[in-house]
């Protein structure tokens, strides 16, 4: 009987990473077919403990010579194509076992999956999502062809390929920033593409991925001149055109220049009959310009259009789910609390936290803007209806209210010792320091290793404890190197602590020292330190510290000070800006507005805020000119012209 499934791999120097991948596919796949390119750690004999289908191919520079070589092997009906550092979770094999089931291979089609890319740090991730043909059926004549970005093609004439898009997703954590220095993929794929373009011209797909990998490695100019280049030959694109599109506005977009990203989407995307994943898009862009009407619209609308699309069973994105789905319910709960609209921001909040419990951000907001109008056990109660949390999500529960300093949630959710020890070391000092257990939090530090307290958030709880108990001498014992994060600020407390201290701290130190005290609830060691660090910068940082933590009363107590002394810098302004708008004294908004483009002209949003609420036709033409020789893009801009 022909086996359904072949998994068909080639792998190079993997062992951290493909026993997970092979873990994840065992029992659903019939065969594995796995072409070792040159390994030189265990990667061969991982491999050998799920199949003894292992074989050597000498690496040629050409991952398609590899990729086919591995499908030459293959016996199954359906061939399935991962890289070592992807994975499905059981879910999605199991539906795609069953899907595969009940089709039947075609010459001309290619099967996608969703890649959901990990990118970023470890412990900072973000999500891209992308389509990409991974399964097609076996012995039917389909080979990879291109050296770098490989793609399967028919070998037989006249057949043109199609894809059909799975509702199958396969997770890839090979663009986490650890995995890509260890690895450094980023020179291998130019070495390919450098070797590409010595032997043939360019093509625009080329351009394309030459595009893409330059804007990963944070070299955007680089980026954007090969996706430009692309987007010029926009026939020979074919289904990546919109990619390309999308690309180019994140490369954009990272260097700042929303209103460039801007007049792509409206050359290339306006009229277009848009998946919510690209109105999301298109709202966070008119966001970041400053149009925030207009991009609660938007988001609405990317909101409706994914319902209706999912009422009519109908694929929502073009290219990111989490995009069409996640991002404009937490952006609207974003705006909403800029807007004081807390009721309406947790509505949104409560939709996010639904869909995935585990949304560190969406949870965190949701507790602080809680904790504004109800009382701890409301709160407690509440989530307990909402999420019914197991032991990792009360784990995580407990790192958020550790994290905001809530002291009543923090006990509720990580006051057992088995739940502790499933914290991080910094955060379980900082637990000790909310609940004043100076005991604990020494016991905590004496069994950290030495790695551990050169950690620089280990260090800084550490630092955090030592004012909190008024005791110098525990930052005496810390053997940190002169060059070490916390260096300065430990060298400055000591003389804090025997009354020598200047102003000498840097401002960006002194202003988070200041908020972590107060965050932990240790008003009079604030109000110490203060003493010594009222300088304008770190007043400036406290006074918008609490007006985004909505203690407004405080902020604007923090903002009068500053005005009588003529001290507000330009983030100072625009909130300030924002409460008169909120007040209805647009008059007073204004002139903080025009503040602000005084203190910071490059920041290109003040001056669209300003033009929205400006009823004088003259001062609008006065700041529309002055924002058009600051970028001469804006001029191109149809929300501009309409000003």
């Amino acid at each position: 009987m022909t086996p359904l499934i072949s998994l068909c791999m080639i792998v190079k120097d993997e062992e951290t990473v493909l026993e997970r991948c092979l873990k994840s596919v065992q029992g659903y796949v019939d065969e594995i077919i796995i072409v070792d390119t040159g390994s030189t750690d265990s990667t061969p004999e991982i491999a050998r403990r799920f199949t003894d289908h292992v074989y050597t191919f000498e690496w040629n520079h050409d991952f398609s010579a590899a990729r086919n070589e591995s499908l030459k092997h293959a016996s199954g009906k359906w061939i399935l194509v991962l890289d070592a550092d992807e994975y499905f979770e059981d879910p999605e094999i199991r539906k795609l076992r069953q899907l595969l089931e009940s089709l039947e291979p075609q010459p001309h089609l290619i099967y996608n999956v969703t890649i959901v890319n990990l990118v970023g740090k470890k412990y900072n991730l973000s999500i891209h999502e992308g389509k990409v043909g991974r399964v097609f059926g076996n012995r039917l004549d389909i080979r990879y062809v291109r050296p770098i970005h490989e793609q399967p093609r028919s070998s037989r004439p006249g057949i043109e390929m199609r894809s059909v898009d799975l509702p199958v997703r396969v997770f890839h954590s090979g663009y986490v920033e650890e995995t890509l220095a260890a690895k450094n993929k980023h020179q291998r794929n130019l070495e390919l593409f450098k070797r590409l373009e010595n032997s043939s011209n360019l093509s625009a797909y080329d351009h394309f991925q030459l595009g893409n990998q330059f804007t990963m490695m944070g070299e955007f100019d680089k980026g954007l001149e090969h996706l430009e280049k692309a987007l010029q030959n926009k026939k020979n694109l074919g289904v990546v055109y919109h990619h390309a599109v999308i690309a180019t506005m994140q490369a954009w977009t990272c260097k700042g220049e929303f209103a460039k990203a801007y007049h792509v989407f409206e050359q290339h995307m306006e009229t277009s009959d848009l998946f919510p994943d690209l109105l999301a898009i298109k709202g966070i862009l008119l966001q970041n310009l400053g149009f925030i009407a207009k991009a609660k619209e938007t988001f609405l609308a990317a909101i409706d259009k994914a319902e209706r699309l999912a009422a009519q069973n109908k694929p929502i994105a073009f290219a990111s789910t989490e995009l069409a789905v996640r991002s404009p319910l937490f952006l609207l709960a974003f705006i909403h609390e800029r807007e004081h609209d807390y009721a309406q921001s947790l509505y949104y909040l409560t939709k996010v936290i639904l869909a995935n419990p585990k949304e560190v951000p969406a949870v965190t907001k949701f507790m602080e803007l809680m904790a504004l109008r109800e009382p701890p056990e409301a709160i407690i109660e509440l989530i307990g209806r909402l999420l019914n949390p197991d032991t990792l999500l009360t784990a995580l529960l407990g790192k958020i209210a550790i994290r905001l300093g809530n002291v009543p949630i923090a006990t509720y959710y990580a006051g057992s010792p088995e739940i502790r020890k499933m914290l991080k070391p910094d955060e379980r000092l900082r637990y000790h320091i909310l609940t004043d257990d100076p005991e604990a939090f020494l016991n905590e530090w004496a069994v950290a290793t030495a790695d551990e307290r050169h950690d620089p958030q280990n260090a800084m709880q550490y630092v955090w404890g030592a004012l909190r108990w008024n005791r110098p001498e525990w930052l005496e014992r810390i053997p940190l190197p002169e060059d070490h994060d916390c260096s300065p600020l430990i060298k400055w407390l000591l003389s804090w602590f025997d009354g020598t201290a200047d102003r000498s701290l840097d401002h960006g130190l002194a202003a988070e020292m200041l908020q972590e005290m107060y965050t932990l609830g240790q008003f009079d060691v604030f109000d110490r330190l203060m003493e010594c660090l009222d300088d304008n910068a770190v007043v400036n940082k406290l006074a918008n510290f609490f007006y985004e933590r909505h203690r407004t009363d405080l902020a604007l107590q923090y903002y009068r000070h500053l005005l009588e002394c003529d001290g507000l810098n330009a983030d100072s302004c625009e909130n300030l800006a924002e409460w008169c708008v909120l007040q209805d004294d647009i008059p007073s908004a204004l002139q903080f507005w025009e503040q602000a483009i005084r203190l910071a002209p490059e920041r290109k949003r003040l001056y669209v805020k300003y033009l929205l609420h400006c009823p004088d036709p003259t001062a609008r033409n006065t700041v529309k000119h002055q924002l058009f020789e600051k970028d001469p893009t804006y001029k191109e801009l149809s929300l501009l012209r309409m000003l």
